[in-house]
């Protein structure tokens, strides 16, 4: 007999299924009703500026064009992607001293010297985005970036020495490729326009731990804004 009293417990809440339902604890106050999260896939457009170069070249760099791709984990947890272009060319032209010998009228002469260097960047930073704001934030969000970069970069150089007559004496020219590796740490602010649109300002440095930046030191850093386009849910978090 005492077996079957104990199993009039279970059997109740199978047959009500109302009843089991509300001695369940309810949900955290702007939590959905289900504890299980679907993650949200987002994209985003935007530009950026100072991308890989040093500190005391920020300002000389133009925007560059970013696409990003990502997921949201959990309320305050994103994990993204996006791919960055950057083309830096730099033109140097002087005069030197009449220093290089010209066989032909056997004196000294001045070199018109002209230096090339073109760089093209493709990045590939891989960034998790923690948000920092108070639950009862609704539209502005401050958020930390976290993560490593992958950059390809293309060097070009050209040299090339004039006579006064403007005919070259001295040239040469080359091409490297090399992959870069960076740390990057950086905050984010989040700004919700819509139901599914935001706008982003990004500000992120970068350690380079492969060698030195190609425009020096080993510190870089960069300014991004961004839309950015959430499916399925409200983008109120990350």
């Amino acid at each position: 007999m005492r077996p079957l009293l104990l199993l009039v417990p279970s059997l109740l809440a199978l047959g009500c299924p109302r009843l089991s339902v509300a001695q369940a604890p309810p949900p955290a106050p702007g939590q959905p009703a289900t504890s299980k999260l679907h993650p949200r896939v987002f994209v985003g457009l935007g530009a950026s500026a100072g991308i890989y170069r040093s500190f005391n070249e920020f300002f000389k760099s133009g925007p560059s064009p970013e696409l990003t791709l990502g997921v949201r984990l959990t309320p305050r947890v994103a994990l993204e992607m996006s791919t960055s272009y950057a083309r830096h060319a730099e033109v140097n032209e002087y005069v030197s001293e009449p220093t290089f010998y010209d066989q032909t009228t056997n004196t000294n002469i001045h070199a018109h010297v002209r230096t090339e260097v073109t760089r093209q960047i493709v990045g590939v930073p891989i960034l998790l985005r923690l948000g920092l704001s108070p639950e009862q934030a609704t539209r502005l969000h401050l958020d930390l970036l976290a993560g490593v970069t992958v950059a390809q970069i293309s060097t070009r150089d050209n040299f090339a020495a004039r006579n006064d007559a403007q005919v070259v004496f001295y040239s040469f020219g080359s091409n490297t490729q090399t992959l870069e590796n960076y740390l990057d740490a950086g905050l984010s602010l989040r700004y919700a326009a819509g139901s599914h649109i935001e706008l982003l300002l990004n500000g992120l440095g970068q350690l380079s731990v492969t060698r030195p930046n190609p425009y020096g030191g080993n510190l870089c850093g960069s300014v991004s804004a961004s839309v950015r386009y959430s499916f399925g849910g409200s983008p109120r978090r990350p």
